[in-house]
């Protein structure tokens, strides 16, 4: 538990406090997007949530080191939280496409249950589409594991989101 919870900690202040490099061209965006939780090692659904609000910090360059914040809500489980997040995406040169690697913190609790919200640790990897200057389709397949509750089951799932930089 103890690993867990520093993981946790050093995972939140990666996010939070990623320095952008002084030459790298900075933008700002919103995200919203979907996530497919299934439960594992059975494929059985768990959960969809609906995530949106998000907000990133995106430094522009042939690696970028993006960190978000948004808000998650499961119509069918009626859960809601907050999901602190950093991708790596690396630029695969002169084609609008880049690969991803993503680090995730969820938070998530039923009604104002804070006390009893399940805090999960996500990793993936996936693919970027650049469709434009402003906008862009991301697709991953992440890996989830229950950090506060021995009964939270590890969990997987593919997540779209799309971006729109200003």
């Amino acid at each position: 538990m103890r690993i867990a919870r520093s993981l946790a900690l050093a995972l939140a202040f990666a996010i939070l406090g990623i320095a952008v490099p002084a030459s790298a061209e900075t933008t700002y965006g919103l995200t919203g997007g979907i996530i497919e939780v299934r439960n594992a090692p059975s494929p059985s659904h768990a959960a969809t949530y609906v995530n949106g609000g998000g907000f990133a910090v995106v430094p522009v360059g042939p690696v970028s080191l993006i960190p978000g914040l948004a808000i998650e809500y499961s119509t069918d489980i009626g859960s809601w939280g907050v999901v602190a997040s950093g991708v790596c995406d690396i630029s695969l040169g002169k084609l609008p496409f880049g690969l991803d690697v993503v680090a995730l913190l969820l938070h998530d609790q039923l009604g104002s249950d804070f006390a009893n919200a399940a805090l999960y640790l996500g990793v993936g990897g996936g693919g970027t589409w650049f469709v434009d200057e402003k906008l862009t389709l991301s697709l991953a397949w992440n890996y989830y594991r229950g950090l506060n509750d021995a009964a939270v089951p590890n969990s997987q799932g593919p997540t779209l989101f799309v971006g729109r930089t200003f």
